[in-house]
């Protein structure tokens, strides 16, 4: 056990991994360096860029839920990203410099190291502190995490790493102890505020996700399904007017990606109507106007057997807006693909429920944590 004041005995970085994410290696230029695990800058980072990749190909099987796997695909990347970019920092101990830091960057040759975050050099370096900490997970598990820190001569604490395998950080600590000729103390504390600002964090973190969620939600929501239900309630309000079909057919346009060409159905349909002595040509079939395609097989067949109802010189009715008359469409009803959009939308809004369901679980579970105790 040490001697260190109360305030050098609290861990530099609460909270920390179960497992080992870092190890010291003899770089053999002067230098050690602790070196993430291959499992986490390798294998982890390969097996969420070929599940993105999955993600990317799936659109192809099932266009219906690209958007799903697109977003899938981009979660992915960002993780992958993510776990490069923090790999990158890596403790040095520069014995040809006889100085510390830790930064993303390299040092190049001429470089003052000075300019390295964390700098410090060898001869400020009071001791080196092992401190035990016990963590606990938001649905009860523990777990005990062990940081390696430089104490220096002024009191400044210098995290150097922070992971759960204990006789790795014993093992690297005596290693650099000896070469640094300082002493190793082994500090253990346990604090349940600790355990309570890392629930606080998480909390926080939930409440980001679900709001990203929500965004991304009703802005599929404001662009797909709102706007033909909107035009079908104002629809009601117009007057029934007679009409003679010009044509009346199901078309198809074809978009092409780096994923391949997807085919969209809609129905084109152009007729003519009299409204107070001057002809007017409508184009809008239902509610859905322009936005009624649909890239579902199913429906497609459904608007071909809605088309036969409608052969060229038919008498039909169609529904004119009194306050502008040119615009008008021929079926006052929801368009064809609108269930389909309302599936997509709402297998998204499922992200958010979830995540306001965990975040207002971890709320009330942090609010009523002091009274239990």
């Amino acid at each position: 056990m040490s001697d260190y004041p109360e305030s050098l005995q609290k861990p530099l970085v609460p909270g920390g991994s179960s497992c080992v994410t870092a190890k010291l290696k003899d770089m053999r230029d002067g230098t050690f360096r602790f070196h993430p695990v291959t499992g986490i800058y390798i294998i982890l980072p390969a097996f969420l860029f070929c599940l993105a990749g999955l993600f990317l190909f799936l659109p192809m099987i099932k266009p219906e839920a690209s958007v799903v796997f697109y977003f899938g695909a981009a979660i992915m990347l960002t993780a992958v990203f993510f776990i490069i970019f923090s790999s990158r920092k890596q403790a040095v101990f520069d014995f040809n410099r006889k100085c510390y830091w830790k930064d993303r960057r390299r040092l190049r040759i001429g470089e003052n190291p000075e300019r390295m975050k964390d700098y410090l050099p060898f001869k400020k370096i009071e001791s080196l502190q092992i401190i035990t900490e016990r963590c606990r997970g938001n649905k009860g598990a523990v777990w005990f995490s062990y940081e390696l820190n430089i104490v220096a001569l002024d009191g400044t604490r210098y995290n150097v790493i922070d992971h759960g395998g204990l006789e790795q950080v014993r093992k690297d600590g005596r290693l650099l102890a000896d070469k640094l000729g300082v002493p190793l103390h082994e500090v253990k504390y346990r604090s349940e505020d600790n355990a309570r600002s890392l629930r606080k964090k998480n909390i926080k973190g939930m409440l980001i996700v679900a709001c990203c969620f929500s965004v991304i939600a009703v802005l599929a929501i404001a662009c797909t399904v709102i706007p033909p239900l909107v035009q079908y309630c104002r629809a009601k309000s117009w007057v029934q007017t007679p009409a003679v079909i010009d044509k009346c057919y199901v078309d198809q346009y074809t978009t092409r990606s780096k994923h391949g060409r997807k085919t969209h159905y809609f129905i084109h349909v152009s007729y003519g109507y009299t409204w107070k002595g001057r002809e007017y040509t409508g184009n809008n079939f239902d509610a859905g106007g322009a936005r009624s395609t649909t890239d579902y097989h199913i429906n497609m067949r459904k608007m071909k057997r809605i088309v036969r109802q409608y052969p060229q010189g038919a008498q039909v009715n169609c529904y004119v807006n009194p306050s502008k008359p040119s615009q008008a469409m021929m079926r006052r009803d929801l368009p064809v693909s609108f269930l389909e959009d309302c599936l997509k939308t709402g297998f998204l809004l499922i992200f958010p429920i979830v995540n306001f369901i965990i975040y207002f679980h971890l709320k009330r579970k942090d609010q009523n944590t002091p009274n239990e105790a």
